[in-house]
């Protein structure tokens, strides 16, 4: 008799920052940049990618926003890595934007655990 084990997995990646307006909350400020990719399992190994997403994080707001496929060479050509933002933003609203020691996922001051690699932070 055989058993095939399979499902899928989330896998999520920091990619950066941009700075521009947010459409939700109308604050111009920095926007993270991440990537969600998932893949199919069989016996728990990642095997096939079967979606790739990129999506923009305000930090004043949080929402969310996908970035549409003919977006994608705009936001890759303004993305901007925490060095470069340093230097471009103000260090007093750098230094509300927390990150994760592991994953560089953006966090804030009461999280106890990452919400994109679940390592405790407290």
């Amino acid at each position: 008799m055989w058993f095939f084990l399979f499902g899928n997995k989330g896998y999520y990646d920091h990619l950066g920052y941009i700075v521009t307006k947010c459409p939700e909350c109308r604050a111009s400020g920095v926007f993270s940049v991440e990537q969600e990719r998932k893949k199919f399992t069989v016996y728990f190994v990642p095997t096939l990618q079967y979606s790739k997403k990129q999506f923009i994080v305000c930090t004043n707001c949080h929402q969310r926003f996908e970035v549409a496929d003919e977006l994608r060479p705009e936001i890759a050509r303004r993305l901007m890595s925490q060095k470069e933002l340093s230097s471009v933003m103000p260090q007093k609203k750098l230094a509300s934007i927390l990150h994760c020691p592991s994953c560089q996922g953006e966090l804030t001051e009461k999280m106890a655990y990452c919400p994109q690699c679940g390592r405790k932070l407290k």
